[in-house]
C-alpha cells in the first residue's frame, strides 16, 4: 500500500513539474523525395512530390515535446527499363507520431512510429511512345508502417523547418505472383518541411499569437 502511494506521489510530482507546458497545433507542408527499395527494386530511380496536413505540438516535460500529425503523403517512384519507363504512384494519409527533444534553442532532435493508410496505388507507364495507366491498389499494402528520424528549427515563435527521413517497414507488394518471385518494396521518404503553428496553451508569461 505504501508502495503505491509513493508511486502515485512521484507520477503527481512529475506531472506538477510539467505544468504549462506549451500547445499549439497547425499546417504543415513540403516536398517528398520519395523511392521505393528492397529486393527486386533495382528499376526504381526515386520521384520528386508533395506533402501537407494538420499537426499539433504538445508540450511534455522540460525539453520534450510530442508532435503528431495527419498527413497527405504523395510517394512512390520513378523507374525505367531499356523497354519502358513509367511511375509507382502510392498516395497516403500518414500518421506520425514524434518525439521531440530540444538540444539547443530552438533546435529538437526527432523520432517516432509513422502508420500510414493507402489511398490509391497507380503505375503510369509508357512503351513504344504510348502511355498507360493501371489501378495497382489491389497488389498494394492498404497499411504501411515506418520509422521516422529527423531535425527541426524553430525560424520564428510560431514558423519551424524540419527534415526527416522516413524509413518503411513493411513490404508494399501485396500479392501471390510478386511474392512467389521474391518482391520485397519499401517505402524511403526523405521529406523537407515548414509549419505555421497556432498557439492554443501559451507557456506561463508568454502571450497567444
Amino acid at each position: 500500500m505504501k508502495k503505491s502511494i509513493l508511486i502515485l506521489l512521484s507520477v503527481s510530482l512529475i506531472f506538477m513539474g510539467c505544468a504549462n507546458q506549451r500547445t499549439m497545433v497547425g499546417a504543415k507542408f513540403g516536398v517528398n523525395l520519395a523511392d521505393i527499395g528492397g529486393d527486386k527494386a533495382d528499376s526504381f530511380d526515386g520521384k520528386t512530390d508533395f506533402h501537407g496536413g494538420l499537426v499539433g505540438n504538445f508540450g511534455i516535460c522540460d525539453n520534450w515535446t510530442i508532435e503528431p500529425g495527419l498527413i497527405y503523403s504523395r510517394q512512390g517512384s520513378d523507374y525505367s527499363d531499356s523497354e519502358y519507363s513509367g511511375s509507382y504512384d502510392l498516395d497516403y494519409l500518414n500518421i506520425p507520431v514524434i518525439a521531440q527533444y530540444e538540444v539547443a534553442d530552438n533546435f529538437t532532435l526527432e523520432a517516432g512510429p509513422q502508420f500510414g493508410i493507402l489511398l490509391s496505388a497507380k503505375d503510369e507507364f509508357s512503351i513504344e511512345g504510348e502511355s498507360f495507366e493501371e489501378d495497382v491498389k489491389d497488389n498494394t499494402k492498404s497499411m504501411d508502417f515506418g520509422l521516422n528520424l529527423g531535425a527541426g528549427y524553430m525560424i520564428t515563435d510560431n514558423i519551424k523547418l524540419s527534415a526527416s527521413y522516413n524509413l518503411g517497414l513493411v513490404n508494399l507488394a501485396d500479392g501471390t505472383e510478386l511474392d512467389d518471385i521474391g518482391v520485397s518494396w519499401k517505402n524511403n521518404v526523405i521529406q523537407v518541411s515548414l509549419a505555421a503553428f497556432l498557439k492554443i496553451t501559451p507557456i506561463k508569461g508568454e502571450s497567444k499569437d
